[in-house]
């Protein structure tokens, strides 16, 4: 996810704590931490004008790593075929099937649910630091791979053959 401390939609936030039956005084005592901060910037001797943040949770803050979990906890959820696993703002998904042609089409339709729900909830991902990579117990009897792109949104994501690292054996 791109930026997630910076860009954390407050708003929906605040209306997933609500959902999520957290209590109003929670509720309350979170938005008013979020909202109203501000932040200013300075270069040598100059000090920029003062701004409002808009969305984001402060980095470092003791919180985020409550929120952030809370925030995403309604990602689109795993099929038969199809895992998901986060670790604070990083995302994996995990599609198994004998037949190459079908991983392809449940990780396609996998990444298109979550495309519309990551543009829902103004999550921004960073398309250029994903990977798909597809491993077998053997290479005999492997069937090819289609060679159709797989996408998130309108974003190609890059497919690599090999592990950078690792010793072929």
């Amino acid at each position: 996810m791109t930026k997630a401390f910076d860009t954390l939609w407050i708003d929906g936030l605040i209306y997933k704590l609500t959902l999520l039956n957290f209590p109003s005084y929670t509720v309350h005592t979170i938005s008013s931490y979020l909202r109203g901060r501000t932040f200013e910037a300075s270069f040598q001797s100059v000090m920029s004008s003062r701004r409002c943040m808009r969305a984001g949770v402060a980095q470092g803050g003791l919180i985020f790593p409550v929120l952030f979990p809370l925030y995403v906890n309604d990602m689109p959820s795993p099929s038969y075929f199809v895992e998901l696993t986060l670790y604070a703002d990083e995302t994996s998904i995990i599609a198994t099937s004998r037949k190459p042609t079908l991983l392809v089409s449940y990780l396609k339709s996998k990444l298109n649910d979550l495309h519309r729900w990551l543009s829902e909830w103004r999550i921004a991902i960073n398309v250029s630091k994903n990977t798909a990579i597809l491993f077998a117990r053997a290479r005999r009897g492997l069937q090819p791979v289609p060679t159709s792109d797989t996408f998130l949104g309108t974003n190609p994501i890059r497919r690599q053959n090999s592990l950078s690292g690792s010793n072929p054996r």
